[in-house]
């Protein structure tokens, strides 16, 4: 009986100890960004023409991005030309190095990703590019 008992457990102890796979889907890039981020510098290299270069300083602001965590978000930019707010909306990719932002209404296949480093939980730098010129941004969470 006890040797029956002990081939019993030895085949049963297998079972206990398979792992079939971690619950941890891995990091959630999103939810790292959620929340309301605005701009203080932007600063442009790179661009065809040399007078486009230089740095901007975000005062009141240049751009303001709110990420929700249902990967919407609404970005708000300043157009320097029209003295004007220009609003936009639509729906986010993240991973751990790119944030794709796809505009409601708008074909995204296209779109290149710009690239982005969370460098603290408040601070976040994102490089793309726009009109042929490289451009670096730096973000602090509201």
């Amino acid at each position: 009986m006890k040797k029956k008992l002990y081939l019993l457990l030895l085949l049963i102890t297998p079972l206990f100890l398979i792992n079939c796979g971690s619950d941890d889907d891995g990091p959630d890039y999103l939810a790292e960004l959620v929340g309301t981020w605005e701009s203080t510098q932007i600063v442009t290299s790179n661009c065809p023409s040399a007078d486009d270069n230089g740095t901007l300083t975000c005062d009141p602001f240049c751009i303001n991005i709110e990420i929700n965590a249902d990967g919407t978000y609404t970005l708000q930019q300043a157009n320097f030309d029209t003295q004007q707010i220009e609003t936009e909306t639509g729906t986010l990719t993240v991973t751990e190095t790119t944030i794709h932002l796809c505009e409601d209404g708008e074909s995204c296949d296209d779109n290149d990703p710009a690239t982005y480093v969370k460098t603290s939980n408040t601070r976040l730098t994102v490089t793309f590019t726009s009109d042929g010129c490289q451009n670096a941004a730096s973000f602090v969470k509201q």
